[in-house]
């Protein structure tokens, strides 16, 4: 008799069980529907009346920004050799030798045919950031 209570509260408890497993899915699945709908109704940045229009257009401003000084950052020379001395008294000064840019280097390298490091200056150094 004991051990037909014990089944019967095991099957009473795997029945429980399935039931609050199915509440949780219910949850989820209506925190997903939920979520979908309220996306729908964000706005961008730009367009959202949640913010000041001087906020609104300063971070875009500031974002071209950013993008034009990541360009320039990248494309212009970024180190160059010069020789500066001194010889019998008389001050040698010679103009850069040597300039390193990231464009300049990855062109370079690709010209010597080592493609797959200079693919990988290309978009982890150029791209990524």
């Amino acid at each position: 008799m004991d051990n037909y209570h014990l089944l019967e509260n095991n099957e009473d408890n795997q029945n429980y069980n399935n039931g609050s497993i199915e509440i949780e899915n219910n949850k989820i699945n209506n925190e997903l529907l939920l979520d979908k709908d309220n996306n729908k109704n964000e706005q961008s940045l730009l367009y959202d009346i949640k913010f000041n229009s001087f906020i609104r257009w300063f971070t875009l401003i500031l974002l071209i920004a950013n993008i034009g000084m990541f360009i320039s950052g990248h494309t212009r020379v970024g180190a160059s050799v010069r020789f500066n001395g001194y010889i019998a008294l008389q001050q040698l000064i010679s103009g850069s030798f040597l300039d390193f840019s990231l464009i300049d280097s990855i062109v370079k390298m690709w010209q010597a045919k080592v493609y797959i490091l200079s693919l990988l200056i290309a978009t982890m150094s150029g791209l990524f950031p």
